[in-house]
């Protein structure tokens, strides 16, 4: 148990991931925020699209014209596609939260790990001390 112990002492140094990965995180979120306002902007075209079909040759303003455009709109977003695309978008910016979480515990989980690598490096050179004091005879 000990030899092996030892053993994976050696090789823990050399097993820290280490790799910077900011710019993944950005481009991940990049893409998330991409894909977002990709879907938002359908969505709104296809909300301008309806209420101007339901205007028709009213102008523009008038309380007739508003009052059509907003049920036209309505109408519109209680179509199924629309509300499967909301819903997409909705959990790609829950998507999006939980993403910049991991990272931050990912990041502290590095600092430990270096912290840990700093203080592994100082126990090694105090046993190494010990063990050429011992050698030396003066403990």
């Amino acid at each position: 148990m000990i030899s092996h112990f030892k053993g994976w002492l050696a090789k823990w140094d050399r097993n820290i991931v280490t790799q910077d990965d900011v710019e993944t995180q950005q481009i991940v979120t990049e893409k998330i925020m991409n894909a977002f306002s990709g879907i938002e902007d359908i969505l709104h075209k296809s909300d301008q699209k309806a209420m101007i079909k339901a205007r028709g040759n009213l102008s523009l303003g008038t309380n007739e014209a508003n009052e059509k455009e907003v049920l036209a709109m309505f109408e519109n977003q209680k179509k199924s596609w629309y509300k499967g695309l909301k819903t997409i978008s909705r959990d790609m910016t829950y998507i999006k939260s939980i993403l910049e979480n991991i990272y931050e515990i990912k990041n502290r989980r590095s600092r430990e790990c270096f912290q840990l690598r700093a203080e592994n490096s100082k126990l090694r050179a105090e046993i190494e001390q010990l063990k050429q004091s011992r050698s030396n005879g003066s403990f």
